[in-house]
């Protein structure tokens, strides 16, 4: 392995490392403020109730509450933040050995024996996939991109700069999937309106809100 290859795969685990720690403080944050989201969507539920009273009826109640249950039993799986905190912190020890490693490597001539630099960056490899975990809670990966290259941008600064990442590598797959969603939403609003402007001009339909409501009964 070259000095150079040797440096990518530094980097390239010491971004694994950084993002897995992210991704644990991010499901830390998300579970313990979701309880205070759920109080203040709950009253402003209870204002809008006053003013739509369509909003009080029972059914809008009973479709309200089973997916508030449906939430709370999916969240109560990741309310453990202690093993969450603490393999955050494991993590974030093995990204700091990795940058020393990383200065190291970069410090050494190009000839040099470089047999005991990779069995070391082996051994970090093997540390942060046993701290890892796996099960995050879904939002955890856009959230953790935020922390890695956006807010800490600087902790993250020579990683990025020696894989060359571009902005599109620093947004998640669940950024594309939530603006592919939006865009598909704005672009049926469109085909909706125009639809129903071309159907009361055309006079099969009294209004454009009417069409819509009858649309989405």
């Amino acid at each position: 392995m070259t000095k150079e290859q040797l440096l990518y795969q530094i980097a390239n685990i010491g971004y694994l490392t950084s993002y897995g720690r992210d991704k644990s403080y991010s499901t830390v944050d998300i579970t313990s403020k979701t309880s205070t989201r759920f109080g203040v969507i709950g009253a402003l539920i209870f204002i809008f109730g006053l003013i739509y009273p369509i909003i009080s009826k029972a059914q809008f109640i009973i479709a309200l509450g089973a997916t508030l249950t449906v939430l709370v039993l999916y969240i109560s799986k990741y309310t453990e933040h202690d093993q969450y905190i603490k393999s955050a912190k494991e993590l974030e020890s093995i990204e700091r050995e990795l940058q020393m490693l990383y200065f190291e490597v970069k410090n050494q001539d190009s000839d040099a024996d470089l047999t005991l630099l990779i069995k070391n960056l082996k051994s970090l490899d093997k540390k942060q996939k046993e701290a890892a975990i796996g099960k995050q809670i879904f939002g955890s990966d856009l959230y953790a991109h935020q922390k890695t290259f956006w807010n800490k941008k600087i902790n993250s600064k020579w990683f990025v700069d020696e894989l060359e990442l571009k902005l599109i590598d620093k947004l998640p797959l669940s950024f594309f999937l939530c603006v592919f969603a939006f865009l598909s939403i704005v672009f049926l609003g469109f085909i909706t309106f125009f639809l129903a402007y071309y159907l009361v001009e055309s006079g099969y339909a009294i209004s454009i809100i009417s069409f819509i409501k009858e649309v989405c009964t």
